[in-house]
């Protein structure tokens, strides 16, 4: 009995280990590790404050620039007259 048994569950484990190469039976997943995966929302939002970063830091520069330029062109107007 415990023969049979025990030649039964080594067929079983055959099967299996071919089903898993086969792809036919899907690997038990480890539950201590799952795979992470970033949900929708909050992926969404860290986007859309990364654009709102870059667009501001762009729009101070750009500011930036242009009163750089201003004051530049005014030293220039002062220095030849």
């Amino acid at each position: 009995m415990k023969r049979r048994h025990l030649k039964s569950s080594g067929l079983r484990l055959q099967k299996r280990d071919h089903w898993e190469a086969q792809g036919l039976r899907k690997v038990a997943r480890n539950k201590t590790n799952p795979p992470q995966r970033i949900s929708t929302i909050p992926f969404l939002l860290g986007l859309s404050f990364l654009y709102l970063f870059a667009w501001f830091i762009n729009h101070v520069v750009e500011v930036e620039v242009i009163i750089i330029l201003e004051m530049t062109n005014l030293q220039l107007l002062v220095y030849h007259s």
